[in-house]
């Protein structure tokens, strides 16, 4: 009686290990068992959180790791990425984009995107899902009952991941909290599933916007407020993550228009002669790196808006064939010292770079001499506050001109001074002609005398 006892206390053993220990029987892809388990939250650090989102485009050991939180990896599942980050104490989270069904409820075809989502953070050991909500939370024409439809999705994918108990809910979403019909309390319901919410750089530039016009990734102006209103519907700075493009985007213009202030606007095409704006057929996004290398000119000389607090510049492409303008919007040394510096001044979690893949790609700067890598990524992360009064190419070059002038006077005159006094200590005041060898009865105006 005691032998059968044991061998059923043992297959009962067996059964609970193979239906309650799932990802322990999961194959593990690493060199050691012990970095297919979800990482401890590390210590708080002395600087802001750096979360990364790479596309797998460039080759992860170039990253710099020590300032890295975690790894939101948008291209295909990586093993070797995931053994990697682990190895480094560094998270790893697998990024999809959430599909846009009219309803969510009793939704076999959601059901099993759920299931795969919930599948794959098993297999790859993530510690996170990221959930891209832009294309279902920013849509412009929809009634209030979307709250109701959006929170269903989010609710479903969080039941899901949360049986396995740790991993985070990442919830991508707009610059701004969206409001249908004026039923703004969307962000109040998902609050409880989202462990983060990491504002989409692709979210100030839609088809919602009323100005076909080129402009900037981010605007200074919105990306506060848009801050201020997720702080006032009650999300928490600590589950706050600012997306930050370390990207710009070459707009091709189909008309030019001049400002009466001279300002020459880059006018986009609309979509199918709609009055709907056509932002993604009319531009083409490049790293700082690439527009460096593509336009190294007219990167040097580029314009600065005062308004939305961002560098641009246009360009002619002419030949046989071609004759077209294009205005190129990025992020400069100013204006990505300047987001930067907003999150940790608000007290955000931190920032989302946008992507690691863009600063992988380095090129330099002419005129600063700056290498736009990893290298400034990590003195934006952990340098100091620094003042950032604007100032476009040509002010900077005048201020500097001017700055040397002054300089070069003040120090002249300095040296003149110490030259004139050490002459005249040396010298000792004696009477007229005490020295003159001729007499002074020699010296007279009279030719006759």
């Amino acid at each position: 009686m005691g032998r059968l006892q044991a061998i059923c206390l043992l297959i009962c053993c067996c059964f609970s290990e193979v239906t309650f220990g799932t990802s322990s029987a999961l194959p593990c892809q690493c060199e050691s068992r012990d970095l297919c388990k979800p990482m401890p939250r590390a210590q708080p650090k002395k600087n802001m959180e750096a979360y990364v989102v790479t596309e797998g485009k460039s080759p992860y050991d170039k990253w710099h790791w020590d300032h890295i939180t975690m790894v939101l990896n948008e291209g295909a599942d990586n093993d070797k990425l995931m053994c990697h980050a682990h190895s480094l104490g560094v998270g790893y989270t697998i990024m999809e984009e959430m599909p846009v069904y009219d309803n969510y409820t009793n939704n076999s075809n959601y059901s099993d995107w759920v299931e795969k989502i919930g599948n794959r953070a098993t297999s790859m050991y993530a510690d996170g899902v990221a959930v891209n909500l832009l294309s279902l939370m920013g849509q412009c024409q929809v009634d209030a009952q979307h709250v109701d439809i959006v929170t269903d999705a989010v609710a479903q994918v969080y039941r899901k991941i949360k049986t396995e108990g740790w991993p985070k809910l990442f919830c991508i979403v707009p610059w701004m909290p969206p409001c249908y019909q004026g039923q703004c309390h969307l962000t109040s319901e998902i609050i409880k599933y989202c462990d983060y919410f990491v504002t989409n750089p692709d979210s100030f530039i839609t088809s919602c916007n009323l100005q076909c016009r080129a402009q900037a990734t981010i605007p200074k102006g919105r990306m506060v407020l848009g801050i201020d209103e997720y702080l006032s519907v009650g999300v928490p700075k600590s589950k706050m993550l600012m997306g930050v493009p370390w990207h710009g985007y070459d707009f091709k213009c189909d008309t030019m228009v001049t400002t009466q202030h001279s300002t020459r606007i880059c006018m986009l095409a609309k979509k199918n002669g709609t009055n709907e704006c056509d932002f993604k057929g009319s531009r083409t996004r490049q790293s700082l790196g690439e527009i460096m290398s593509n336009y190294p000119k007219q990167f040097e000389k580029h314009n600065w808006d005062g308004l939305q607090e961002a560098p641009y510049f246009t360009t002619n492409f002419q030949n046989e064939t071609v004759n077209e303008t294009h205005a190129v919007w990025f992020e400069g040394i100013d204006s990505l010292l300047d987001k930067y510096q907003t999150v940790k001044e608000t007290g955000l979690e931190g920032v989302v770079v946008w992507t690691a893949d863009d600063l992988t790609i380095e090129a330099t700067d002419d005129e600063i001499g700056l290498i736009w890598n990893w290298m400034v990524h990590t003195l934006f992360l952990t340098g100091t506050t620094v003042k950032t009064e604007r100032i476009d190419m040509a002010g900077k070059a005048a201020g500097i001109g001017v700055g040397c002038f002054l300089g070069g006077c003040l120090f002249g005159f300095i040296i003149t001074c110490i030259a004139y006094n050490k002459r005249i200590k040396k010298m000792r005041i004696r009477r007229p002609f005490e020295k003159d060898d001729l007499s002074a009865d020699d010296f007279h105006d009279d030719d006759k005398l």
